[in-house]
């Protein structure tokens, strides 16, 4: 993080990181609604 007296803003490795960890919440926030979803019909 590069930090002022201002704000505090990430690095590029910092935003790299947040990048693909924002990504597998979405993929495990997606995966989690199929599954329900999928508990829900009828046969399953």
């Amino acid at each position: 993080m590069h930090r002022s007296t201002r704000k505090l803003t990430l690095t590029a490795a910092g935003q790299t990181l947040y990048d693909r960890c924002a990504a597998i919440v979405e993929e495990l926030s997606n995966a989690t609604e199929e599954m329900i979803e999928a508990t829900q019909m009828p046969g399953t």
